[in-house]
């Protein structure tokens, strides 16, 4: 997940629980489908399962009103009797602070992605992660990896190809060592907030 993913997941999930609410006639099943939404949204390799979630929550939204119209109420008359309820008026205020909570708490889930000094963090663990995979695959191999590429995918690692800010990393390889390139928060390599890690030979 990049910095910005992780951003804007975090922001979709505190804007839209009431849209949530809507389908799921509750507040904190509504915020908890955002938060999944959003999460599931911002990593790349999950996107997958968005269609599923949604025709799970479209179903129980489906049966729901189904139950009310076996009732008795129409779909709008057993949206108002909802919410006039005095029932539910005396627990929508505790229903919206929990909800507000497990917000919070998902978007702290998300804290070295989303602030500055977290991305660079992570950057840090991610590089270190992606050195022990090249001296593992030198170890192998007897030579470097041609590309990260080759040396991730055979760790089974290749979600981290990309840095915090989503562009590819960059390694070169010398007779002492090697070297991975991140290109920083603008994304483009030869400015100023470039980072460049040195990996000497003889740690593996």
């Amino acid at each position: 997940m990049t910095q910005k993913d992780a951003l804007y997941a975090a922001t979709f999930s505190l804007m839209m629980p009431g849209l949530g609410q809507l389908f799921t006639h509750r507040i904190v099943p509504g915020v908890g489908f955002f938060m999944i939404f959003a999460t599931l949204l911002a990593l790349p390799n999950t996107r997958l399962l968005l269609p599923l979630l949604v025709i799970v929550a479209a179903s129980e939204a489906y049966f729901s009103l189904k139950a009310k119209t076996r009732e008795g109420e129409s779909w709008r008359t057993g949206e108002v009797s909802y919410w006039r309820s005095q029932k539910d008026q005396y627990r929508l205020p505790l229903f919206t602070f929990v909800g507000i909570l497990g917000a919070i708490a998902w978007i702290f889930l998300f804290f070295p992605q989303v602030t500055p000094l977290g991305a660079q963090s992570d950057l840090n663990d991610r590089v270190d992660r992606i050195a022990e995979n090249v001296y593992r695959y030198r170890t192998r191999h007897g030579v470097p990896p041609h590309s990260l590429e080759a040396a991730l995918r055979e760790g089974g690692l290749s979600h981290l190809l990309l840095d915090p800010w989503g562009f590819p990393y960059v390694l070169e390889v010398s007779e002492t060592g090697f070297f991975i390139l991140s290109a920083g928060p603008d994304s483009k390599m030869g400015t100023a907030d470039d980072s460049r890690y040195t990996f000497p030979y003889g740690r593996d």
